[in-house]
């Protein structure tokens, strides 16, 4: 049994045009202990994804589809369940720590939350356990810190306090929504080593989620490509980034700059901008802005076409794997 299996989320969104998809039957599938990595550009559905598994959808939002952790269906929890659940089973760790962070709290209080509500910990065992978990995360000094407030803390200590109130229930599952944004790439490389060796070291499955490809093949094994609030591409990562099949990823990946190229070779880019929401064509959410496309392509939505083992695209100038 999967660890995690997600089967075609949708999320609806009430705008003052009547509703908009911020996801569009979105299937996702991750085993226990697997890692897989979320990509796509701004506004692709990628944050909405993380959101919805963790059940912190925007007020309003209408959610259809299944999201099974363990074979147990989270769509159908009441808010009370899903605070079980949340920090024990499931945890995530933020795009930006000083907005998720409570600045008004010391770092050994808001750790020390996520204790007492998953592991019935308080007073010293709850301050040790919180002293741990800021050493486990290779944090210096960890008694002192746990004392101190955010904004008294470096980006990439903020940013490593939440990797520790994410492993404070001991989750089955870690949701990681762009962890090293804003950090520079020595704190990015050192953060991202170790994302990599807790996953490892507890047995966690892992969802990365990025802009950026070089994250992605660092952290994960297979890889998700999104966009218009739809997978266009999975499968595993070295063959989506050696062989990308949809345009869109093809985009993607001759987008990234690369040694050697030197001065005369320009970078690649993708045509036009990602629609607002709601304005997405009637068929494949990438037709206005595809090269390929044609006239099939703006009416009818792509299926998701097998192209081998463990890999598909949804795309209508792709041929199925026999």
């Amino acid at each position: 049994m999967s660890l995690l299996a997600v089967r075609g989320l949708t999320v609806a969104l009430p705008t003052g045009e009547g509703e908009a998809r911020a996801l569009d039957g979105v299937d996702l599938e991750l085993a226990a202990g697997g890692t897989l990595g979320i990509v796509g550009e701004s506004g692709s559905g990628k944050s909405m994804t993380a959101l919805a598994l963790m059940g912190l959808a925007p007020a309003g939002a209408r959610i259809a589809g299944k999201i099974a952790l363990d074979g147990e269906d989270l769509l159908a929890l009441g808010e009370r369940e899903m605070d079980r659940i949340r920090g024990a089973r499931l945890a995530m760790i933020f795009q930006e720590p000083m907005t998720s962070l409570n600045p008004v709290h010391r770092v050994g209080q808001q750790i020390g939350e996520v204790l007492a509500l998953h592991r019935d910990l308080a007073g010293g065992a709850a301050r040790e356990e919180a002293r741990r978990l800021l050493e486990r995360v290779e944090l210096p000094r960890p008694a002192r810190l746990l004392r101190a407030y955010p904004h008294e803390l470096s980006g990439g200590q903020r940013q490593r306090v939440m990797i520790a109130m994410a492993l404070a229930g001991a989750p089955d599952l870690l949701i990681a929504d762009e962890p090293t944004t804003a950090l520079d790439v020595t704190v990015q490389e050192r953060i991202l080593t170790l994302i990599n060796d807790l996953v490892d070291a507890e047995g966690m499955g892992l969802i990365m989620i990025s802009h950026d490809f070089g994250v992605i093949a660092r952290t994960c094994e297979a890889v998700a490509i999104m966009y218009g609030g739809r997978v266009v591409e999975r499968g595993p990562v070295a063959d989506v980034l050696a062989r990308p099949a949809h345009p869109y990823a093809r985009g993607l990946i001759e987008a990234v700059p690369r040694l050697g190229r030197g001065r005369a070779g320009r970078l690649a880019t993708i045509a036009g901008a990602m629609p607002a929401l709601g304005a997405f064509p009637a068929g494949c959410p990438f037709a206005d802005r595809c090269p390929q496309a044609e006239e099939a392509c703006q009416l009818q939505v792509p299926a998701m076409r097998p192209l081998g083992p463990a890999r598909a695209a949804a795309c209508h100038l792709l041929e199925a794997a026999p």
